[in-house]
């Protein structure tokens, strides 16, 4: 369990492979609040249809965040990708595009470091970026939900 070791797909190990010195734990400290952050301010006004996209980023951000997360350790994203994809089938035909891309991407990203594709897809953190994919995904589905079911208040 070592945050140099590829495999491992976290933010401080990402990061730390990408940027050098002794800025990168305050820069993951950061990068960790502002992700926190939107998933508090949806989750504070979600509603029924948005709890399962918000806990579904709360899973995702607690795997991106964490100290050591190994690559096998992302195939919890199964359970955040299906809310999105059950969110995704009453969607407007525009974002319902834009989410099977998304998801589309997250697949491919995780099965090209699964499959051992080139040692790059891991150094570069491929599992990472698709979960920080699939964490926007969720949050944008949050956000569209919550105005799809918001009463029109215009007079």
């Amino acid at each position: 369990l070592s945050m140099e070791r590829p495999r491992n797909q976290d933010l401080g190990s990402v990061m730390q492979r990408l940027a050098e010195g002794d800025q990168t734990r305050l820069m993951v400290l950061a990068l960790a609040a502002a992700l926190a952050l939107p998933i508090w301010l949806l989750g504070r006004k979600a509603n029924g249809q948005c709890e399962p996209l918000i806990l579904g980023a709360v899973v995702v951000w607690m795997l991106l965040v964490s100290p050591v997360a190994e690559d096998h350790y992302f195939s919890l994203y199964v359970l955040p990708a299906a809310y999105a994809l059950a969110a995704l089938m009453d969607a407007d035909r525009s974002v319902r595009r834009w989410g099977y891309a998304a998801l589309t991407a997250v697949g491919l990203l995780n099965a090209g470091a699964v499959l051992d594709i080139g040692r790059r897809f891991e150094i570069y953190g491929a599992v990472f970026w698709g979960g920080l994919l699939l964490l926007c995904l969720l949050l944008y589905l949050a956000h569209y939900e919550s105005q799809q079911r918001r009463p029109d208040t215009r007079g």
